[in-house]
Parts: C-alpha cells; sequence; structure tokens
C-alpha cells in the first residue's frame, strides 16, 4: 500500500516578487495513476513569467517611442530657438579671416589654433547689441572689442560643447555683444584652442577634429554699422609644435600631464597667450598659425616608442592643409606672400626621443 503526498500550489505576486504558497496538502492512496504535479507547477510558473515579460515588452513597445519623440521635439524646438536668422553671413566682405578659413557654403571653417574673424562697428549715442554666431566641438574661442586705437575694452570666451548633445542636433553658440556708447569698434573672434588637443595619433582618429563653424552675425539691434575693419600692417605665418600653438598655456604648475593637461587640454590651451599671438600684436600683423604638438620635419616626439600619440605624419604633410583634418584641403598660398615666416619646430619634443635625436 503507497501513497502520494498531493499538495496543490499558487503563485501570488508580492513586493519581493513571485511567492508559491501551498494552499492545499494531503495524502490519497495511490491508484497507479501518475499525476505530474511538477509538471502543473511548472506550466504555471511559465505562464505567469510569460505574462509578465509580455506586459513588459508592451510596456517599453509605449514608452521608448513616446520618449524618441520627446527628445525629438526637444531638439527640433531648441534647433529653431538657438539658430537665430542670420542678417550678415560669414562670407560677406564685411569681415576679415587671419590664418586658414574654407568655405563651407555660407558659412566659414576653420581648425588650425588662432584663426581670426575679425569685423568694424560704428556706433551712435543710441548704442547697440548683435549676436555673433558659431560653433565648435571641444573649442574656445575669446571676442575682443577694442576702439580703433587697438585698445581693449572688453573681451568674452565662448567655449562649445565636449561632445555632440544626445538629441543628435548642432546647436550653434549665440553670443550676445553690446556697444553702450558711440564709437568705432573692432570686434574680433580669435580660436583659442588646437586642432588636435588629444595628440595628432590614435586620438585623432576616435574624436572628431575640434572646428570652428562661423555662421556670421544676427539680431542686430540699435544703429550700429557694420563694415570692414583697415588692413593691418604686415602677415606673419608661425609653423610650430605645442609651445607655438598655446598647449597648456591656461594651465598651473600644481596641475598634472596626465589627469589634467591631457584630458582637458582643450580648455587649458589658449593660442593668444603665446608667443606668436604677442608678437602678432606687437609688430600689428595678421598671423598664421600652422602648429600642432609633438609634430616636427625628419620625426615626430615619442616616435620610436609610442608613435601612436602623434602618428606617422609630419609638419611636411600638414603644412600643405588647409583644415589640419582635412587631407584633401589643400591650402591656396595667399599672395603677396608672408612678411615674416618663424618656424620653431622640435625645441623641447627632443626630450622625447629615447635616445634616438637626429643628427
Amino acid at each position: 500500500f503507497s501513497v502520494t503526498l498531493r499538495m496543490s500550489i499558487e503563485l501570488q505576486r508580492t513586493p519581493d516578487g513571485w511567492q508559491d504558497d501551498v494552499v492545499y496538502a494531503g495524502f490519497e492512496p495511490d491508484t497507479g495513476t501518475e499525476r505530474d504535479d511538477c509538471a502543473s507547477y511548472n506550466t504555471a510558473r511559465r505562464r505567469k513569467t510569460s505574462m509578465c515579460r509580455t506586459r513588459i515588452s508592451c510596456l517599453l513597445g509605449l514608452l521608448l517611442p513616446c520618449v524618441f519623440g520627446a527628445l525629438v521635439m526637444m531638439g527640433i524646438l531648441e534647433a529653431f530657438e538657438s539658430s537665430p536668422k542670420i542678417q550678415i553671413a560669414a562670407t560677406n566682405s564685411v569681415f576679415i579671416y587671419e590664418g586658414r578659413w574654407t568655405h563651407l557654403g555660407s558659412v566659414m571653417k576653420a581648425d588650425w589654433s588662432c584663426v581670426t574673424a575679425r569685423f568694424h562697428v560704428t556706433s551712435s549715442s543710441d548704442g547697440g547689441s548683435l549676436q555673433l554666431i558659431w560653433y565648435g566641438l571641444r573649442t574656445r574661442i575669446n571676442i575682443t572689442i577694442r576702439d580703433d586705437k587697438w585698445h581693449v575694452i572688453d573681451s568674452t570666451e565662448s567655449h562649445g560643447p565636449f561632445v555632440y548633445r544626445l538629441r543628435g542636433f548642432r546647436h550653434p553658440v549665440s553670443v550676445n555683444l553690446r556697444f553702450p556708447e558711440s564709437g568705432n569698434y573692432i570686434v574680433s573672434m580669435r580660436k583659442l584652442t588646437s586642432p588636435v588637443p588629444f595628440g595628432s595619433g590614435i586620438m585623432s582618429s576616435l574624436l572628431e577634429t575640434p572646428t570652428v563653424e562661423f555662421y556670421g552675425l544676427a539680431k542686430i539691434k540699435g544703429a550700429l554699422h557694420i563694415r570692414r575693419p583697415p588692413e593691418r600692417l604686415r602677415k606673419i605665418e608661425f609653423i610650430g609644435g605645442s609651445d607655438t600653438e598655446g598647449y597648456c598655456v591656461d594651465g598651473t604648475p600644481n596641475m598634472s600631464e596626465k589627469f589634467d593637461a591631457f584630458p582637458n587640454g582643450w580648455k587649458l590651451e589658449n593660442c593668444e597667450a603665446a608667443y606668436p599671438d604677442l608678437l602678432g600684436d606687437m609688430l600689428a600683423a595678421d598671423i598664421s598659425v600652422i602648429a600642432i604638438g609633438g609634430i616636427g620635419i625628419t620625426q615626430n616626439a615619442h616616435y620610436h616608442d609610442q608613435q601612436f600619440q602623434f602618428g606617422p605624419l609630419m609638419m611636411t604633410d600638414y603644412w600643405k592643409r588647409g583644415l589640419q583634418s582635412d587631407p584633401l584641403s589643400q591650402h591656396d598660398h595667399p599672395k603677396p606672400a608672408p612678411d615674416l615666416v618663424v618656424v620653431d619646430l622640435g625645441v623641447n619634443d627632443f626630450n622625447h626621443q629615447e635616445s634616438h635625436v637626429p643628427s
């Protein structure tokens, strides 16, 4: 004589998850009929699990399109809001450009250090204001207002995002400039950062180059007259490495090169405080800065032990380019030629050759 223990099992949902509750237990004589209670229990569990997964899938199916749609709408609204109508395009003849710039439709684009756009503003007694519209990934610019004797009146720094925003739109940066008093002003927008703040090697292939795109002027209010500024007396071209581009000029002695200067290099570079800009101001000259940290003529820094940092290309390859980041962008060297060319390559980078200094 044999008996079989039979249990009725019910699945109940609690805050801690699904719980198995025994609601009936007892003995009954074994009639020889095999009862598969475990199979019934497993079937019930699978059914509950399947229902739960179906509900989650339905919820995700409803929520994800709503979230995506909301993000798209926010991006579109912000794009419209942050993209005012351009009144004077960057390609207008009222602008003078220093350094190497290229046309991108009605937009002017550049990535070399110290590229500059300059224009003249005449303000009446009522004054006025305008917006300067630009965009730059991992880029800092400095907008300086000077009087007609080149004395600095005001200076405003602006920077772009580190990475593209989630919504995938390029949001131009608007900088408000005010001219409260009557007078003649010269406004210059200068790119402070280098084209490769993380080195010209593997990092430049993983991250998009920090270029600056200048769209022009918008929301011009008041009695402002915009015209082309006077030409400066001289032109100087600088060809060099990190010292020439202003690497870590805005850093402090207690900063670490690995933990501060490298990851935040674009925040610490400042070509306007490096010697090319200072010399250009002293000589009343337009400057063009062709500089990349660690780059040489016969070999780059760490050529034998860490070539991944700066790559195989040297200044003889980059010097021909209009955009440092674009090998197809060939620079048309202007005429007349620069009054002075300063070449400052190697220098401290010879300390990083691991006893392989070229003769």
